[in-house]
């Protein structure tokens, strides 16, 4: 009976030691999450822009969603610097690098050629 007692003891430690680092990992996860879906509105406005379709109803939310995902994203930068968990610190700033890179690289599509000139069928 002990046996299976201690076994049983050391798998909910495990357990708890895996539920603990994915309740740290939760705000970079949610952000992540969050931003996948911004840029995913950002793709689908590109199209709408390209072939010459309004698009402000996907453009509003895209801003709102990627203006918002990357204020929590410094925020919590800041948290993670103050608290000195470098390895969220790390992940954050890179996933927040990736998204800059993006919306400017998003930028320049936009800018490059207007819907009339590229002819695009």
């Amino acid at each position: 009976m002990c046996a299976v007692k201690g076994v049983s003891l050391q798998h909910v430690q495990y357990r708890k030691e895996g539920i603990i680092i994915l309740w740290v990992l939760r705000k970079i996860l949610i952000l992540v999450l969050i931003l996948l879906a911004g840029l995913a509105l950002l793709i689908i406005t590109l199209y709408l822009f390209k072939r010459g379709i309004p698009a402000r109803y996907t453009a509003i939310p895209m801003a709102f969603m990627l203006l918002i995902t990357g204020w929590a994203m410094i925020h919590n930068l800041w948290g993670f610097q103050a608290k000195r968990n470098w390895l969220l610190l790390l992940m954050g700033g890179v996933i927040f690098i990736l998204e800059i890179w993006l919306v400017l690289e998003a930028y320049l599509v936009f800018r490059r050629k207007k819907p009339a000139e590229e002819g695009v069928p």
